[in-house]
Parts: C-alpha cells; sequence; structure tokens
C-alpha cells in the first residue's frame, strides 16, 4: 500500500473527514514535502537498528480556499523505533507506519478541533 493512501485512510475511516480534489470553504490543505531520508545502514548491509533511519520533512497546513497558511512543521523525526535487522521489508514496513501515524496526529488534532 502505499504510504500516502495510508495517511488518507487515517483521515477518511470512522466518520473522519474526506479527501477531496478542489479547494472548498472549510477545506484543510495538507502539503507534505520530504527534504531527505537517512538511512542508518546500507542496503543489504547485515546489521540490527533501530529503525530504519531519519527522515527530514515538511509539513505546510493551509486553508485550502485562501491559501493562508495555517501552521507549518519542519524537521527530523526517526523511521522506525524497534530494534530489527536491516532489510527492505522493515524499512518499508518503518515508513508505513509513520505515514499512519501522522494521520492519525492529523485526525486527532481534527477531531479535538471539531469537538469530537
Amino acid at each position: 500500500m502505499n504510504e500516502m493512501n495510508l495517511l488518507q485512510q487515517q483521515l477518511e475511516t470512522d466518520g473522519g473527514y474526506p479527501i477531496v480534489a478542489e479547494p472548498a470553504e472549510g477545506v484543510l490543505e495538507i502539503g507534505i514535502s520530504i527534504v531527505s531520508l537517512t538511512p542508518y545502514a546500507q542496503e543489504g548491509e547485515k546489521v540490527i537498528t533501530k529503525g530504519s533511519g531519519e527522515l527530514t520533512m515538511q509539513v505546510e497546513l493551509r486553508d485550502a480556499l485562501s491559501r493562508e497558511l495555517l501552521a507549518i512543521y519542519e524537521g527530523d523525526q526517526a523511521v522506525g523505533s524497534e530494534y530489527q535487522e536491516n532489510t527492505r521489508l522493515s524499512a518499508e514496513h518503518n515508513l508505513q507506519q509513520l505515514f499512519a501515524e501522522w494521520g492519525r496526529k492529523v485526525r486527532d488534532a481534527m477531531d479535538e478541533d471539531h469537538g469530537k
């Protein structure tokens, strides 16, 4: 599954918030830019690491209609938090978990803002 689909799924499910294609009143635009992804080990290297690496990203929240910048987050975040063998599968799993976590955090903040 695509990482952005995981984020979208967290926002939409269980009475969540629909994803729309066009700006409208009350629509939040979320822009995510991945600046860099630095792995802790090279592909194929036989080591155990805590997570897969570090991701540097920027997230912008805007009013979709007016384009007003509401919030911005920039920073580094670990990709994964458990000790594991360095494999492509574990790296993909860790990245998917990160995007799902972002979706949950945005959903929780939107629920709080809407009194849900």
